[in-house]
């Protein structure tokens, strides 16, 4: 993304999932526009915004420096105006809008009047559980240009090893930025100019992150046989025992169930999709594409039974019961089936 701090254009997107590229990049254009003589404001929320770009006219006049408002986007019931492109007098004033997630239409209400140009997206390649080729290549090219960064102090080392490291903790980059400051870290506190893999086994911590959206939407749609699946791979990716995370773990099966009991409770009340948001705290949105459907495809009756069985599991799982994974996956696939 090239440029004119002397004509700044009006807005600015940047999105993704990577949050670490993300604020990255934010760090490095806010610094060039406040060495470029633009007065930088943070903004969090859209009344700050206007607030911003709507301040005493000298910030917009000759005698003043230009305003570089960045403004990140966390809630999607509280959007930026429509027509804030409209607020923004040409080449006076600009606007970094960040996007937690894709950039769309439901996200940025502005995005039509946004060139490509000036839009920028951080997004890792899908890999789903576990690690597939290009979320390795990926994660490996992110270690090369880390270790780089390091260059005067300590060399790249071979791609081998650089696997080795994302095949371990994982492909998130934030957690292998963390990794390789340590490994340099340890590397010149011996004296090396070099990574060898003594400094990796020493300072790194294997990853107990999977991603449980399989196993999320398997429930929702109540399929025994992709539930299973998705199981089977949490189990085999995961470094350690991943029972309890599914149990109390956000956003897993015994999360989800007493969150659809709730709101299947409120729903046989008479509740809003609006009254669930307030009572279980999930964004109106989400509760109208995801949580409302699910509960009405189980039914509060199979719901008690779902949570019921799973508190079970939890009890014997502090107990000592032998087999916790056959307790749960029995458990969940006799609700399902139900």
């Amino acid at each position: 993304m090239k440029l004119s701090w002397d004509k700044p254009p009006p807005i600015l997107l940047v999105g993704g999932k990577e949050h670490l590229l993300i604020k990255r990049f934010c760090d490095k254009i806010s610094k060039s526009a406040s060495e470029a003589g633009l007065e930088v404001h943070y903004a969090d929320s859209p009344e700050d915004v206007l607030e911003a770009l709507q301040s005493d006219t000298t910030l917009w006049g000759s005698r003043g420096p230009i305003p570089f408002v960045i403004h990140r986007s966390v809630r999607s019931d509280t959007p930026l105006p429509s027509d804030i492109h409209t607020k923004i007098p040409k080449h006076k004033a600009c606007l970094l809008f960040v996007v937690d997630g894709a950039i769309n239409s439901r996200s940025c209400p502005v995005l039509d009047v946004v060139p490509q140009t000036h839009q920028m997206t951080f997004d890792p390649p899908p890999s789903g559980l576990g690690i597939n080729k290009k979320s390795l290549d990926y994660a490996v090219e992110f270690l090369v240009e880390e270790f780089g960064s390091h260059r005067d102090m300590i060399s790249t080392p071979p791609r081998s090893l650089l696997e080795s490291m994302v095949k371990t903790v994982g492909a998130d980059l934030g957690t292998l930025a963390f990794e390789v400051d340590k490994a340099v870290s340890l590397a010149v506190a011996e004296g090396r100019d070099t990574i060898d893999p003594s400094h990796i086994k020493r300072v790194i911590r294997p990853s107990n992150h999977f991603d449980m959206t399989p196993i999320r939407e398997s429930l929702a749609k109540r399929k025994t046989k992709s539930l299973l699946e998705s199981l089977g791979r949490a189990y085999k990716y995961s470094v350690s025992d991943p029972t309890m995370m599914l149990l109390r773990g956000k956003g897993g099966p015994g999360d989800l169930a007493i969150t659809w009991l709730q709101s299947s409770l409120c729903l046989d009340k008479g509740g809003s999709a609006d009254k669930i948001s307030d009572l279980t705290g999930t964004p109106v949105w989400a509760v109208v594409r995801d949580t409302i459907p699910a509960v009405r495809l189980w039914g509060t009756d199979n719901l008690r039974h779902l949570v019921r069985s799973l508190a079970e599991v939890d009890r014997g799982y502090l107990l000592g019961a032998p087999s916790p994974r056959t307790a749960l996956e029995s458990a969940l696939v006799r609700s399902v089936s139900r």
